[in-house]
């Protein structure tokens, strides 16, 4: 973890600011990464370390905490730690790394964080309640992706591709942005901006954070310094108030017990006339097979949820065939290219992704663009959908000279995935 994540970083629990002490750090190398100071808003995390400097962007983008403490300011009893240069921001994560701290030398850590961080260990929680299903589901699912697989089918320039016209950019506009990856999975979508000078920080829950951290280290120095991992939940972010000028979040929120919920906790990091980009489930666009399809899934998660992920996983193998062949002939008589190729790993995959969350929620075009409106989006649009999902961007303006009620009347260009036909009207 750098240093730099403090000035966004605060308590999941309480909102505080947080202090941090470092067990295992890489060296410092100041001049082999150009920053334009000051990158922080906040405060500088590096400043008690060099008080007689007035900037330490350019060490503070080299230090790498591999094994830390992270303390609330204001309640000593919330602590986090950072494993893997990741900081773990959830309730179970002191308990679920408990190991690793009992092989390191504690008597560096000095008194205050050694005593917390001993009681948080003896009282931090066994599971993250709700949310623990969700931790479990995914992480089971993102293990099963190996290094030379795509997630969903596309490769990371198609998957580029799909950023851009989703976010409604072009790759210029990235360049000294921040970008928040809201749900960040197998870690494509990230991946596929390392390269754009956007300082980028991916979230998930699960344990896929540790899969992407191996595919960052294998970019160049210049865009691994740029690109931050968090362990979090969307529904508790851990970030300050308007901390990104963009951020994603694509099929992530709708596997939460609130979809609205999650969205309203992630949307309050946007900067004022930053924007935000969510995908999620929706019965819009479904055919008559499709729709029967997603009505059985939900009967049948009665009995998956509760399923070994291993026997689960062996279920959705043996369902591939049925779905391929599905595929093919639907696209051999309509003529069209309603699915997209995808290996029997990447099948199974999107199966498993439907039997396994506990939360699964679908929604209209209308509810999603509702929920923008209430928050203070304007210009929102509707810029992805297909047989699945639904995919809206908008733009944080509290005082918005046009409001967003007036834009879902009379709403911008919707773009079909497919076939860039327009539409005019919300469906």
């Amino acid at each position: 973890m750098k240093h730099r994540l403090l000035d966004m970083l605060v308590c999941p629990v309480c909102q505080s600011g947080l202090t941090m002490h470092g067990i295992e750090e890489t060296g410092v190398r100041p001049d082999d990464f150009p920053v334009k100071p000051p990158l922080c808003t906040n405060q500088c995390a590096l400043s008690a370390r060099y008080p007689d400097k007035t900037y330490h962007c350019h060490a503070c983008m080299e230090i790498d905490v591999r094994t830390g403490i992270l303390m609330c300011k204001a309640d000593s009893a919330h602590m986090y730690p950072i494993i893997n240069s990741i900081p773990r921001m959830l309730s179970s994560a002191m308990h679920d790394h408990a190991s690793e701290f009992f092989k390191l030398d504690t008597a560096t850590i000095p008194q205050p964080f050694r005593s917390a961080m001993q009681r948080a260990l003896a009282e931090s929680s066994h599971d993250n309640g709700r949310f623990q299903h969700i931790l479990e589901s995914f992480s089971s699912e993102w293990n099963e992706v190996s290094d030379g697989n795509n997630a969903w089918g596309r490769s990371l320039q198609e998957r580029r591709q799909l950023f851009f016209k989703c976010m409604n950019l072009e790759h210029t506009d990235l360049t000294n942005s921040i970008v928040f990856d809201a749900g960040a999975g197998h870690g494509e979508a990230l991946l596929s901006i390392a390269d754009t000078g956007a300082e980028i920080i991916g979230m998930d829950l699960s344990y896929s954070v540790d899969i992407i951290q191996r595919f960052v280290q294998r970019l160049p120095e210049r865009q691994r310094n740029r690109i931050h991992l968090v362990q979090g939940n969307v529904c508790e972010v851990p970030f300050r108030d308007q901390s990104f000028d963009l951020v994603h979040s694509a099929g992530v929120l709708h596997h939460n017990p609130d979809t609205f919920t999650a969205f309203k906790s992630v949307a309050r990091t946007v900067k004022t006339l930053g924007l935000i980009y969510i995908e999620v489930y929706s019965g819009d666009h479904k055919n008559r097979f499709e729709t029967w399809i997603w009505k059985a899934t939900d009967i049948a998660k009665i009995l998956t949820i509760h399923l070994p992920h291993s026997f689960l996983h062996l279920l959705c193998y043996v369902q591939v065939p049925f779905y391929k062949a599905y595929h093919y002939l639907f696209n051999l008589l309509t003529r069209s290219k309603r699915y997209r190729k995808r290996s029997f790993k990447e099948m199974e995959l999107s199966i498993f992704d439907g039997l396994s969350p506990k939360y699964a929620w679908h929604h209209t075009t209308r509810e999603v663009a509702n929920w923008f409106q209430k928050l203070g989006f304007n210009n929102v649009r509707k810029t992805f959908f297909n047989h699945n999902g639904i995919g809206l961007v908008g733009e944080y303006d509290p005082h918005p000279a046009i409001t967003v009620v007036d834009t879902i009347k009379q709403p911008q260009e919707m773009i079909n995935d497919k076939k860039g036909i327009p539409e005019n009207k919300w469906n």
